[in-house]
C-alpha cells in the first residue's frame, strides 16, 4: 500500500510534456502556476509604471518575458519594459538604458507580433531613437533622418492609427536635426494637404517654430492663408506668433486685414495680443477695434484683447466709447475697462451707469461691473438707484448689485427701498434680496413688516 501511495505521489509531482513548461531557469512549472506568476509580475510591473518607479517596473517586467516567454502577457511586458526604460533613460540621460529599451521593443516587434501593444511599438521605437539621438547617438539620428525623409513623399491616405503615430514620432525626431536639414523636410510635409495629413502638418508647424530661420515666417504665412484645414490654418497663426521673428507681427497684421474668415481674424488678434512689447502689434489690434468696416465680432474681440493684455488705457477706451453708438461694442468696452482694476475706471463706469442718454443695457453692464470691481461705494450705488427712477430695469440691476455687497449700508438701502419705494415691484425685489442676506437686522425688519 505504501509503495502505491509513493507511486501515485510521484506521478502527480513529476510533470509530463503535456502538463509542464520549461522556465528560464530550467525548472519545470505547472502551466497554471506559470500563468499566475507571469500575471502577477506583469500586474506589479504595470503598477510600478503608474507610480513612476521606472527602474522597479523594468526589473519586474523583464522577468515576465525571460522566465515565462510563452505567457500571454510576455509581449505586452516587453512593450511596458521598453516604455519604462525609455522614461528612465530620458530622465537620467543614460544611453545604455535607452539601448536596452530599444532592444526590448525590437524583440516585441520580432517575436510577439500578436501582442495587444504591437501596434504601438513603432511609435515607441521612434521616440526611443529620438531620445538616443539627443544624447549624440549618430546611428539613431541617421535612422530618424531616414524615416523623416520618407514623410516628404506624398502618398494615399492609408494605414492604421499606429502608422500615423509612427509618422508623428518620426517627425518629432527632427528636433534633434539642425535647421538646415530639418526645415526642408518640414516644408515638404506642409505641402501635403490631404485631410488625413492634418495632424502631421500641425506637428510640423510646431517643429518649424522651434527651428527658426529666414523662411519660416513665409512658410507659416502661406499655410495660414492657404491650407484647406481651418484647424491647421489657426495653428499656423498661433505658432507664427511664437517664432518671435521680426516679420511675424507684419504677417499677423496681414492676416487680420485680408482674411475673410472671422475665426482666422480672431486667432490673429490673439496672436498679436501675445506680442505685448511690440508697438506694431498694439497698433494692429487698435486698428481692428476702430475699423467700422470690420465685422462686429472681430471688433469686439479686438477690444477684449486690448483690455486683457493691457494694450490700451482708460483714455483710449473712453474715446472709443464716444466714437461708437453700437450697443454690443460699447458693452465690450465697459467689460474691458472693468478689467483694468483702476479706481478711475470704476468712477467712469458709474458715470456711464448714470448717463440716461446711454442705452440701458450698456448702463446695466456698467453698474454691474462697477460693483464687481469694488470701486463703487454704496452711497454712489444708492445715488444711481435714486437717479434712475422710472427706469425699472436699471433700478433692478442696482438692487442686485447691492445684494452682492457685504457692507451694512447695502442692507440699509435695501431695507429703505423695501419699506418706502413708490414701486411695489422694486419693493418686492428688495425684499427678495434681503431674504438672501444673513443679517440679524433683516429678520427683525421682516417681522416688523409682517406685524405692521
Amino acid at each position: 500500500m505504501r509503495k502505491i501511495l509513493i507511486l501515485v505521489a510521484t506521478t502527480l509531482i513529476l510533470p509530463g510534456p503535456a502538463f509542464a513548461q520549461q522556465t528560464g531557469t530550467g525548472a519545470a512549472t505547472h502551466p497554471a502556476a506559470s500563468t499566475d506568476a507571469a500575471d502577477s509580475l506583469f500586474r506589479l510591473g504595470r503598477e510600478a509604471v503608474a507610480d513612476g518607479d521606472y527602474r522597479r517596473a523594468a526589473t519586474l517586467l523583464r522577468q515576465v518575458a525571460s522566465k515565462y516567454p510563452s505567457a500571454r502577457s510576455a509581449g505586452d511586458a516587453l512593450y511596458w519594459q521598453a516604455w519604462a526604460l525609455y522614461h528612465e533613460g530620458l530622465d537620467r540621460r543614460t544611453k545604455t538604458v535607452l539601448d536596452e529599451a530599444l532592444a526590448s521593443v525590437d524583440k516585441l516587434q520580432t517575436s510577439y507580433r500578436g501582442a495587444s501593444t504591437a501596434g504601438d511599438a513603432p511609435s515607441l521605437r521612434a521616440q526611443i531613437l529620438a531620445a538616443q539621438a539627443s544624447l549624440g547617438d549618430a546611428r539613431a539620428a541617421s535612422d530618424i533622418a531616414t524615416e523623416a525623409r520618407g514623410l516628404r513623399q506624398e502618398r494615399a491616405c492609408t494605414g492604421s492609427r499606429s502608422d500615423e503615430e509612427t509618422r508623428l514620432a518620426a517627425l518629432e525626431g527632427l528636433l534633434n536635426m539642425n535647421a538646415d536639414d530639418a526645415v526642408p523636410i518640414l516644408k515638404d510635409v506642409l505641402k501635403q494637404r490631404d485631410p488625413c495629413r492634418a495632424e502631421l502638418r500641425k506637428r510640423a508647424l510646431w517643429l518649424m517654430s522651434q527651428k527658426g530661420g529666414a523662411d519660416v515666417v513665409t512658410t507659416m504665412l502661406d499655410v495660414a492663408r492657404n491650407d484647406p484645414s481651418e484647424d491647421v490654418r489657426k495653428e499656423a497663426v498661433f505658432w507664427l506668433s511664437q517664432t518671435h521673428a521680426a516679420q511675424a507681427v507684419s504677417a499677423l497684421d496681414s492676416i487680420l486685414v485680408s482674411a475673410t474668415d472671422n475665426g482666422m481674424r480672431k486667432q490673429a488678434l490673439f496672436a498679436l495680443s501675445q506680442q505685448t512689447g511690440d508697438d506694431r502689434a498694439r497698433q494692429a489690434i487698435r486698428g481692428a477695434a476702430e475699423n467700422e468696416k470690420m465685422p462686429l465680432e472681430v471688433r469686439k474681440e479686438a477690444v477684449f484683447w486690448l483690455g486683457q493684455s493691457g494694450l490700451a488705457d482708460l483714455d483710449y477706451f473712453k474715446t472709443l466709447f464716444r466714437r461708437t453708438s453700437d450697443v454690443e461694442l460699447r458693452k465690450q468696452i465697459v467689460f474691458a475697462v472693468s478689467q483694468t482694476k483702476l479706481p478711475q475706471s470704476g468712477a467712469w463706469l458709474l458715470d456711464v451707469a448714470g448717463d440716461k442718454t446711454v442705452d440701458v443695457d450698456v448702463r446695466k453692464d456698467a453698474i454691474f461691473f462697477a460693483g464687481q470691481t469694488g470701486a463703487a461705494d454704496v452711497p454712489r450705488l444708492a445715488a444711481v438707484y435714486d437717479q434712475s427712477k422710472g427706469d425699472g430695469a436699471m433700478q433692478d440691476q442696482v438692487l442686485f448689485v447691492l445684494s452682492q455687497r457685504r457692507e451694512s449700508a447695502a442692507v440699509d438701502k435695501l431695507m429703505d427701498v423695501a419699506k418706502s419705494d413708490a414701486s411695489i415691484e422694486r419693493r418686492k425685489q428688495a425684499l427678495f434680496w434681503l431674504g438672501q442676506k444673513d443679517d440679524p437686522r433683516v429678520k427683525q425688519f421682516l417681522r416688523d413688516l409682517i406685524n405692521k
